[in-house]
């Protein structure tokens, strides 16, 4: 098989990669691994245009840097907003005063 056979399959790898960056985005909800999912659509349509790899690749990385620093931002605050203000745990704790008195056995 030559590598221009190879590289007709090139779309496998494409979908394969962003349902693995699906998976992960949907543990995690950090947005990184979206922008990345969508980064490698545009490596998969690049690749049914029949764009030689490297375009693929640079068309894809291009993508997602784009997306991470001009999507992500905002869609991160918006997931934020929603946050429960008040403090719990070790970050309620923070500030207070406390005071240590012997124990009983």
């Amino acid at each position: 098989m030559s590598v221009d056979e190879l590289l007709s399959y090139a779309w496998i790898v494409w979908i394969a990669l962003i349902l693995v960056f699906l998976v992960i985005e949907i543990f995690t909800v950090d947005f990184t691994f979206l922008m990345l999912a969508v980064g490698s659509v545009g490596g998969l349509i690049a690749s049914l245009v029949q764009l030689p790899w490297f375009a693929q690749l640079l068309i894809a990385g291009g993508l997602a840097v784009l997306l991470i620093f001009t999507v992500r931002p905002p869609m991160l605050r918006a997931l934020r907003t929603g946050e429960d203000p008040a403090k719990s745990n070790i970050d309620a704790l923070i500030g207070i005063t406390g005071t240590v008195t012997p124990g009983h056995a």
